[in-house]
């Protein structure tokens, strides 16, 4: 799926999966249903998310320098990329996970997507 985000940046755009990887899915399942998640379990599923989704994308950091994708840069280059790109891309792949159906012990966990 393709994100435009050059309203945000100029020439900015994320290609994120339209289904998520069984690795992402199971560390989705260990926060689901959790609203009282501290700072650092969020910033761990915010990466997770990011490096698994993410396939491709053209972002630049507040200084202008290009960021490579979630899953080859490091969490200082990823925290310094605008947050609104960040919070948009997260609220996508929040979508296409609504679609998927887990339960980790059944060893039917599926995709609706």
């Amino acid at each position: 799926m393709h994100i435009d985000l050059s309203d945000l940046q100029p020439g900015a755009y994320a290609t994120i999966r339209d289904r998520a990887p069984w690795g992402l899915m199971k560390k989705v399942a260990r926060y689901a249903g959790r609203e009282d998640l501290a700072p650092d379990e969020q910033d761990v599923l915010s990466a997770a998310v990011l490096s698994h989704m993410v396939s491709d994308w053209i972002v630049q950091d507040e200084d202008g320098r290009a960021v490579p994708i979630p899953s080859q840069a490091s969490q200082e280059q990823i925290d310094m990329v605008d947050g609104r790109i960040i919070v948009r891309i997260l609220n996508k792949v929040r979508d296409i996970l609504a679609g998927v159906n887990i339960d980790p012990n059944s060893g039917t966990a599926s995709s609706t997507s």
